[in-house]
């Protein structure tokens, strides 16, 4: 019995890495504002604004202090969640992605959402968008805007793809099973 549960355990433990990795801006450890941005939190808001026009604005986001999420098949946190809430003056945002190979090199930069005003909550498969040799990802979420306009976000989120949640459920249920079938004969 311990054998069959340690056996399930340890094939389930390479899917139970991928964790859902949700910020809703408690803080602000996982971002690095770049370019003329100005990013605060307040209330679980983000708020990130241009402080010249017509340059480059934006956050860096990360996993936490900089650790970047994982494309492994094994405990990929491969879907990329955006909410974004409300406009500031005449901003639009957009996210792409920065790839980096197995040693941490970067490799090269896509964007996964086009710039938009849209206050819908998006989301995209990064691994749909990741160059050849990827093992890791950053978020940027860029704004396009006039001076002292921008965009709210209540939360950015990185979740493992539905596949290897579903294996991971999977494999909780078997386990459940094989535990109530030798329960039921002692």
């Amino acid at each position: 019995m311990k054998k069959l549960l340690t056996t399930l355990l340890l094939a389930a433990a390479p899917f139970a890495h991928g964790a859902i990795f949700i910020d809703d801006f408690d803080n602000t450890d996982s971002l690095n504002g770049f370019g003329v941005a100005d990013y605060s939190v307040s209330n679980n808001i983000l708020t990130l604004t241009a402080t010249q026009g017509s340059m480059e604005a934006g956050v860096n986001w990360f996993e936490d202090q900089l650790v970047r999420f994982s494309l492994n098949p094994a405990d990929s946190q491969s879907i990329f969640e955006i909410t974004p809430v409300s406009a500031i003056g005449d901003g639009q945002w957009n996210v792409s992605a920065a790839f980096f190979d197995s040693e941490g090199a970067y490799l090269d930069q896509g964007q996964l959402i086009g710039f938009s005003n849209s206050t819908s909550i998006a989301s995209v498969n990064v691994n749909d968008f990741a160059v050849e040799n990827a093992a890791s990802y950053e978020i940027l979420v860029r704004i396009q805007a006039s001076q002292d306009s921008g965009f709210t976000f209540s939360q950015f989120a990185a979740v493992p793809e539905p596949a290897n949640m579903a294996m991971l459920g999977g494999l909780l249920v078997a386990m459940v099973v094989l535990l109530r079938r030798r329960m039921s004969r002692s």
